[in-house]
């Protein structure tokens, strides 16, 4: 949409995929589930607001939903209760997918979010390992919508997981010793 125009809209668009990005990156280093979730919300409204200004419906919904996501998954109390969340998910991803892709691309969102859901049914290891997952199928979607903060971002989250998985296999590791 605001893409292509060169005023200064454009550099806001991309602003807010860098406050969304920072929320994100910091969340993933949170020591529990509701941490990083609660980081994530506010993440989410950046995000949305950044893909619909830049005319990526699908990116839009998608964290729309992900919003959404994110705060049933901080709300459940039992495992039982993520299991429900993402069972109900997964069709309105799919019907998302259907109704907005147009392209190949266009479902990476998609595909991000339900394997990011499905960890977050998970412990907070899988959670970050979710993410990373979820980095690397947004990174190509970012790139083609033009969401350069975006594609920034999750080459950051990439190696930000990366190092946290690491480092959370080294507290198992020595816990264990």
């Amino acid at each position: 949409m605001f893409k292509d125009s060169g005023d200064n809209v454009f550099l806001l668009i991309q602003a807010l995929g860098l406050i969304a990005f920072l929320c994100t990156t910091v969340s993933y280093w949170g020591k529990g589930k509701k941490q990083i979730l609660a980081i994530q919300i506010v993440g989410d409204i950046f995000y949305a607001t950044h893909y619909f200004l830049l005319g990526a419906i699908t990116g839009g919904l998608t964290q729309v939903l992900g919003l959404f996501r994110e705060t049933s998954f901080f709300c459940a109390k039992t495992k039982k209760q993520e299991k429900i969340i993402f069972v109900i998910l997964v069709p309105i991803y799919l019907f998302i997918g259907c109704m907005t892709s147009t392209t190949i691309i266009e479902i990476f969102p998609i595909l991000a979010s339900i394997t990011y859901c499905y960890t977050l049914t998970m412990a907070a290891n899988y959670v970050v390992l979710g993410g990373l997952i979820d980095a690397i199928y947004w990174l190509f979607y970012d790139i083609i919508c033009g969401s350069y903060t975006g594609a920034f971002a999750d080459t950051i989250v990439i190696v930000s997981n990366t190092l946290s998985l690491i480092h959370r296999k080294k507290e198992v590791n020595y816990s264990r010793k």
